[in-house]
């Protein structure tokens, strides 16, 4: 686990588009790298609202979790510790493997155990004469928001889509993202934030060296 400052951030900052759901969902801690990093899931309804901008869960799916949440808040923390358990273990799976080295056994077997109880969750199911897979949702499961998440988790790990993984060089940012560039060769995770910052240290540092 890393130590975060806990400053309450509106869901729609974490609205985070960098290729893949995983990816969004390991970048909701702010300046990672940073002694002090900041945590974006604060309590359990920012995490689903989180869902909900991030097209997850509904509008009325939101509601109802919530309420539930608000009857069983043991629960509901137990779910909010589970998932910043998964976004910490899967970022530190997926950094590690970049680096061309073994993952920690405790990091797989968090993210195993989870991904075992996310296929309990799934069913074939046969609708307008096809088969389709469906999420076998009961009436407000609070942990409903993490399946689709371990789907996307265990998807990306088993593809070839890894090796167009990148970490941003953006002083203390971390995050991840997918590189479609065609010759891999993106720094960071957004070109307007951490690569104009990137740019204009370059700027300033030139222009002191000229000076000299």
């Amino acid at each position: 686990m890393i130590n975060c400052i806990m400053i309450k951030t509106p869901p729609e900052e974490l609205n985070l588009k960098y290729g893949l759901l995983c990816l969004d969902f390991v970048n909701t801690v702010f300046w990672r790298l940073r002694e002090e990093p900041i945590e974006g899931f604060t309590d359990y309804s920012i995490l689903i609202k989180w869902g909900r901008i991030i097209g997850l869960i509904t509008e009325t799916d939101v509601t109802n979790l919530i309420q539930e949440a608000q009857k069983h808040p043991d629960e509901a923390e137990l779910v909010l510790s589970r998932a910043i358990n998964l976004r910490e273990s899967l970022y530190r799976i997926i950094v590690t493997t970049l680096k061309g080295s073994h993952p920690d056994i405790s990091d797989i077997e968090i993210l195993s155990s989870e991904v075992s109880e996310m296929l309990k969750r799934i069913g074939l199911m046969h609708e307008d004469n096809k088969f389709e897979w469906k999420w076998n949702v009961g009436e407000n499961e609070l942990d409903q928001i993490l399946w689709p998440i371990l789907s996307s988790s265990s998807e990306l790990l088993t593809s070839a889509d890894m090796e167009r993984i990148g970490i941003c060089e953006g002083d203390g940012c971390g995050w991840l993202f997918y590189d479609q560039s065609r010759n891999r060769s993106r720094k960071w995770c957004d070109m307007g934030d951490c690569g104009n910052r990137a740019k204009a240290r370059r700027f300033y540092k030139q222009k002191r060296e000229n000076k000299e």
